[in-house]
């Protein structure tokens, strides 16, 4: 129940946060719908319904780009389908390296539709066997799908 109780509080934190920045003030009816898109379907005992829930399916959880030269730029799309019952949003997606920077798209995804995290790996200054993670943050259960992204540099 502390775990619902906190993602909920941070998903909150997350809009309140979005709702700041927000250019155009939208109507009630609309900030009701976006938080029903992105709420945390519970039980009455408050534990999470990971069944009505958001469920991002990758197409591929590790990318092997191969051997590369040093200083090379790579660009790689990587598929993703929302399999659950409720909107998709990712959050962040963030990389365990400077060198590797992604970018997502900052709209739902409603569910059975898909579309792709952008993946750039710069190999400028690495050596050897490279492998980085990226982690997608979004409203599902687990919150975290983990991406592994692998190189061998070469000189």
């Amino acid at each position: 129940m502390k775990l619902a109780i906190i993602y909920n509080l941070a998903l909150l934190t997350f809009i309140s946060l979005l709702s700041c920045t927000e250019k155009n003030k939208q109507s009630r009816s609309s900030d009701d719908e976006f938080l029903k898109s992105i709420q945390i379907p519970t039980n009455e005992k408050g534990e999470i319904l990971s069944s009505e829930m958001a469920q991002i399916k990758l197409v591929q959880t590790e990318l092997d780009l191969g051997q590369l030269k040093e200083g090379e730029i790579v660009k790689r799309k990587i598929k993703f389908y929302n399999i659950g019952k409720a909107n998709l949003l990712i959050s962040n997606v963030k990389s365990s390296c400077g060198c590797t920077i992604p970018s997502w798209p900052k709209n739902f995804i409603q569910p059975g539709d898909s579309s792709n995290i952008d993946v750039e790996y710069n190999s400028k200054d690495k050596f050897g066997f490279q492998e980085k993670i990226i982690t997608v943050e979004a409203n599902t259960n687990p919150s975290n799908t983990n991406i592994i992204i692998k190189a061998n540099i070469k000189n």
